[in-house]
């Protein structure tokens, strides 16, 4: 069947959208199913690169952790688990600027981990 130029571009330019959405559905989908059914070896071919990836970062963030003092790191802890410095304050009992210094410390820890 013979079409206009304008709507065969259309027509073309809309397969390719279909099949794209398709390819990125399959893809997702065995990899979520791979995890689910296989466990997460399964998953993906890079696992044991993304591991040792994962241990590096842990072990990055133990040593980070381990020059902190008990008090910035229950700051931390309790400012990443979604708590505001007015809240960490008043359940400790402190100002808020004592809060806000710990956590400024702690930045300044980092900065030179980021480096």
């Amino acid at each position: 069947m013979e079409v206009e130029e304008k709507f065969g571009k259309y027509i073309e330019s809309s397969r390719k959208r279909e099949s794209n959405k398709a390819r990125h559905y399959r893809r997702k989908n065995i990899s979520l199913e791979g995890v689910v059914y296989e466990g997460r070896e399964f998953s993906s071919n890079d696992t044991y690169f993304d591991d040792m990836e994962e241990k590096a970062q842990r072990d990055r963030i133990k040593e980070i952790f381990a020059e902190l003092t008990e008090t910035q790191r229950r700051r931390c802890i309790q400012l990443a688990s979604g708590k505001s410095m007015q809240q960490i304050a008043k359940e400790e009992g402190v100002f808020v600027q004592s809060v806000h210094e710990s956590i400024v410390a702690v930045r300044k820890k980092l900065q030179k981990y980021r480096k």
